[in-house]
């Protein structure tokens, strides 16, 4: 983890050096949805190429279980990163594709035990970027990629755990987002 925190200020820091004062800071509008709340912020490192930086929150919160008569908490974070090639020479507007990379923390618990959900996953992600007036921005992307999934549990964990168990699985993993931001 440390290391990918490094890598993410070393390219942010170069990015920095070699920007062209497009920026970008946006919030995700699906995150609500799931009771998280998404940032990210898009750099231009070039005319066609632009480098995105997002994070999100999940702040503890009681949901009530499916599997019996009872309340789950969960909580976590996740933090991501993708490099975006635009198709026109002008960035942070129009369709854009690229590699992405991302990292989530889930923690659940009910009254009997405590379980971990870990995923890392690289894809590519592929959106579009409308500019309106310069000012204000709205982007909605779409991706697909591997996931590392990792498992953990103190007991088993609801009916979730004893079907696929605990430990780590490689399976397909899935982005998407709709923000809205504001252009600087």
């Amino acid at each position: 983890m440390k290391n990918f925190i490094s890598s993410v200020l070393c390219l942010f820091l170069t990015s920095t050096a070699m920007a062209q004062n497009k920026n970008v800071i946006k919030v995700n509008l699906l995150s609500p949805a799931v009771y998280s709340y998404g940032i990210a912020y898009e750099q231009v490192i070039r005319w066609d190429w632009s480098l995105d930086i997002n994070a999100s929150y999940t702040p503890s919160k009681l949901t009530t279980s499916n599997y019996y008569d009872g309340y789950q908490e969960i909580s976590g974070y996740a933090a991501g990163i993708a490099l975006r090639k635009y198709t026109a020479l002008d960035a942070p507007d129009g369709y854009y594709f690229g590699p992405y990379l991302r990292y989530q923390n889930i923690s659940v618990s009910d009254a009997f035990t405590k379980g971990k959900l870990t995923v890392m996953s690289a894809g590519i992600k592929t959106g579009y970027q409308f500019i309106i007036n310069e000012i204000f921005s709205i982007d909605v992307y779409t991706g697909s990629g591997i996931g590392m999934y990792k498992i953990s549990a103190s007991e088993t964990f609801d009916e979730v755990t004893e079907i696929i168990g605990t430990g780590s699985v490689v399976n397909a993993a899935v982005t998407f987002g709709f923000h809205l931001g504001y252009v600087f």
